[in-house]
């Protein structure tokens, strides 16, 4: 009997896949701290993992570990040149989010475009007045990373009638798509530049920590806005506060913060031209449901040994 370690923080104690593991000869061993990450310490036996990071220390530790099947698409938390040399699978979970996060990239430019959550706070302290925003339509939306989320992210913006331009690391894998929708590639700095929204659709390590920084941000527009709905890692928050807090964009939406745990002094909380969300855009029940089936065909796939396209450390393993 395999024995399966949950440490993910959307499943909970006994949830309806489990009987799919039960069925195919597992033990379920729930997160005993349901509601939060796991330490080093408690992280140990097979992982469905949610956040945790699993570092080259602890899987040392984990002779028995078999696979590593993550709860979600991004795998930064993962050493898996570490997994691969103690021959352990790490895989994710791609494409089953992409719409929910999709929709939330397009919710927040229109929320900070015409700036709701001013609104809102006017009515809620008793006001009732004129606020006045932006449309999305004839504006130019600069998408940085052509993955499926980008692309799914480009679809939405034209029924906007928005014009698209994007900046890849690999534009030639997308060349159809591209062509398909009339959208141009540009540098990075030609997209900062001409961009009335930057939304940022790249990975989280690979060197882009910081990758919008205070050049970056000093090239936009001052009417411009900053979505963010990938890691928050890429932006320099120092850089962005500073160039908020003199106006030299217009707003931005943050749907995950590099800072974490989120402090209460934090400055960008006090920006009234910001929205923060607790990197929601894959909380949907419609993505959960299916990144949860997904999570579990990959477990049973690398507990079994039967091939799986989502091993994220493939390459490594064969090695």
């Amino acid at each position: 009997m395999y024995k399966v370690f949950v440490t993910a923080r959307v499943l909970k104690k006994e949830d309806e896949v489990f009987d799919i593991l039960r069925a195919n000869g597992c033990e379920i061993v729930p997160n005993p701290c349901y509601g939060r990450a796991l330490s080093e310490e408690e992280l140990i036996e097979n992982l469905i993992l949610g956040m945790e990071k699993i570092n080259a220390n602890i899987l040392s530790h984990l002779d028995s570990l078999k696979v590593i099947s993550r709860f979600g698409v991004g795998y930064d938390n993962v050493d898996i040149v570490a997994a691969a040399e103690k021959g352990v699978a790490v895989t994710n979970v791609p494409g089953q989010n992409s719409e929910s996060v999709a929709e939330l990239a397009i919710a927040l430019m229109l929320s900070i475009s015409r700036k709701l959550h001013n609104g809102y706070d006017m009515v809620k302290d008793g006001g009732w007045g004129i606020i006045n925003g932006n449309e999305l339509k004839d504006k130019t939306l600069g998408i940085m990373g052509l993955g499926r989320i980008g692309r799914s992210v480009a679809l939405k913006a034209k029924a906007f009638n928005m014009n698209v331009i994007a900046y890849d690391r690999s534009p030639d894998k997308k060349a159809d798509f591209l062509k398909a929708n009339n959208i141009e590639v540009v540098s990075k700095e030609e997209l900062l530049k001409r961009a009335d929204y930057v939304s940022l659709h790249m990975p989280g390590g690979d060197g882009l920590k910081n990758f919008i920084g205070a050049d970056e941000l000093a090239m936009m527009k001052p009417t411009a806005y900053l979505i963010n709905t990938a890691r928050g890692m890429l932006v320099d928050e120092d850089a962005l506060y500073t160039c908020m807090s003199e106006k030299r964009i217009a707003g931005a939406a943050l749907d995950d913060l590099a800072s974490l745990p989120l402090q209460k002094d934090n400055k960008l909380l006090t920006l009234d031209n910001v929205i923060i969300t607790p990197h929601m855009g894959a909380n949907t029940f419609e993505a959960n449901q299916r990144t949860k089936m997904m999570v579990i065909e990959n477990l049973l796939a690398g507990l079994t040994g039967k091939y799986n396209e989502n091993v994220v450390n493939m390459s490594l393993l064969k090695k």
